[in-house]
């Protein structure tokens, strides 16, 4: 697991995005 933090930042868009999406 040498690409942690970008799983975490891929983690991070996706909940944003679905926070977005669930909003709207």
């Amino acid at each position: 697991m040498e690409n942690t933090g970008i799983w975490v930042a891929v983690a991070v868009i996706v909940f944003v995005m679905g926070s977005i999406f669930g909003l709207r």
